[in-house]
């Protein structure tokens, strides 16, 4: 569909625009953009919110699921209409970034996490571990873009 909007659109005036949003820009962006997101953004996580536990018992299996009494198949709809309306979402505003940002984040925080619990014989708490690796992180990109090398 969008090869198809790319090959109808105004080359001098739509087609840039569109190539424009596809790279992922908060520029253009207004507090109209953002409540036109935010809505259905927000009723899909109020729905994996309502969820949240049911899908934990997926984890069981499905028949485990289902002897629990969790409609498996309607939880499994309501994930992924919730997680595509979220993501959709996102994407309108932010482009690939968003859900790339979203997709990172959990992945850094799955991997302090998993240092937290196994690097000492107590668990270390997640802020403490993410601070010393983001103020490092932080105080470099601030260095590197008072020197004016900033990408």
């Amino acid at each position: 569909m969008i090869s198809l909007l790319q090959i109808l659109a105004d080359p001098y005036n739509q087609l840039p625009a569109i190539t424009f949003r596809l790279l992922g820009a908060l520029s253009g962006t207004t507090r109209g953009h953002l409540l036109v997101a935010a809505l259905p953004a927000l009723a899909a996580l109020a729905l994996l919110f309502l969820v949240r536990w049911r899908l934990d018992l997926l984890t069981l299996g499905e028949d485990e699921a289902r002897a629990l009494g969790v409609n498996t198949t309607l939880l499994r709809a309501a994930a992924i209409i919730g997680a595509t309306l979220a993501t959709a979402s996102v994407t309108a505003i932010a482009g690939a970034e968003g859900p790339l940002s979203m997709l990172l984040g959990a992945a850094f925080l799955l991997a302090v996490d998993t240092v937290a619990r196994t690097a000492a014989r107590v668990e270390i708490p997640l802020g403490i571990l993410t601070t010393a690796l983001g103020t490092p992180l932080f105080l470099w990109l601030l260095a590197r873009a008072r020197r004016g090398t900033a990408a």
